[in-house]
């Protein structure tokens, strides 16, 4: 088996783009587009017979706790993005910890397991977050992504899922009972080449897509990775620069065809039934 996760959260929660929102974020969280954006991807797991972990954003909660019950009622798993979006590197362990209490009030009721920090923020520079999960009752993280990229990355982390403590996020614990469910990256001579989720996902052609998740999946489970908003092309534009402008809008047209396409040729599941499948071998 192999896991699919939606990050439940709003467009403009994009590092890229947040900085070029200004005094107009307030205009567009009144024009947040979530429930457009959600409908077709409940839509493909209904179709596909899929049922997948959504890492909830509590301030998305608030505003929708309906949509939170319904994708609960379908079977999916809920899971913890965090309250505000705020990347560990912005939060201190007392910010962080009220946050995770935001977030067991709204949450709770769908006994969280999983969490996954906001922009993939999990690191050895913000590894004291992995003791306030354990205090909290977390399982599980899925915010390791073993390699580098601008914005993110431990690449020396292991890419298989492993036993993680606040020692060193790189490096296997076996004294630890605490799981990181590391994102998926493919291997190249030189480095890991992100392959499974969010721009990378849009960037990379179909088939090239498709092929190297499934060899990838001969030896490891794949662990994939989307947000809403990426599928919905009617999402607002802003002039954010070129750079930022094209990591956030391109190819959206493409997102639910090509995990339409994964999810038919390969077997996906909740994060907590492959840890649960996989445990034995952790």
């Amino acid at each position: 088996m192999n896991a699919i996760s939606i990050d439940l959260e709003d467009w403009w929660c994009n590092e890229y783009l947040l900085p070029h929102l200004g005094e107009n974020l307030s205009k567009y969280e009144l024009n947040d587009h979530l429930m457009e954006s959600v409908e077709p991807v409940l839509s493909l797991f209904e179709r596909t017979k899929t049922k997948a972990t959504f890492f909830v954003l509590g301030s998305t909660a608030v505003r929708y706790p309906h949509l939170i019950d319904r994708i609960f009622d379908q079977g999916h798993e809920i899971a913890c993005h965090g309250y505000s979006h705020t990347p560990l590197t912005r939060l201190s362990t007392l910010t962080f910890e009220k946050e995770l209490e935001q977030c067991e009030e709204i949450l709770g009721k769908y006994s969280l397991k999983g969490f996954r920090a906001p922009s993939f923020s999990l690191s050895n520079k913000t590894k004291w977050a992995i003791d306030s999960l354990v205090k909290y009752g977390y399982e599980y993280d899925s915010s390791i992504f073993p390699t580098w990229t601008p914005l993110y990355g431990s690449p020396k982390a292991p890419r298989e899922m492993y036993r993680i403590s606040s020692k060193n996020v790189d490096r296997i614990d076996n004294t630890s009972n605490f799981l990181e469910v590391p994102i998926t990256v493919s291997r190249t001579p030189f480095f890991g080449f992100p392959c499974s989720g969010g721009f990378w996902l849009r960037l990379l052609p179909e088939r090239l897509l498709v092929n190297q998740l499934v060899k990838i999946n001969r030896v490891r489970p794949v662990i994939v990775y989307a947000h809403p908003w990426e599928a919905n092309i009617n999402s607002p534009k802003t002039d954010a620069g070129i750079f930022a402008n094209f990591e956030a809008n391109y190819s959206r047209d493409s997102v639910i065809h090509k995990l339409e396409k994964i999810l038919n040729v390969m077997k996906f599941g909740r994060m907590k039934d492959l840890i649960d499948e996989s445990q034995v071998n952790v």
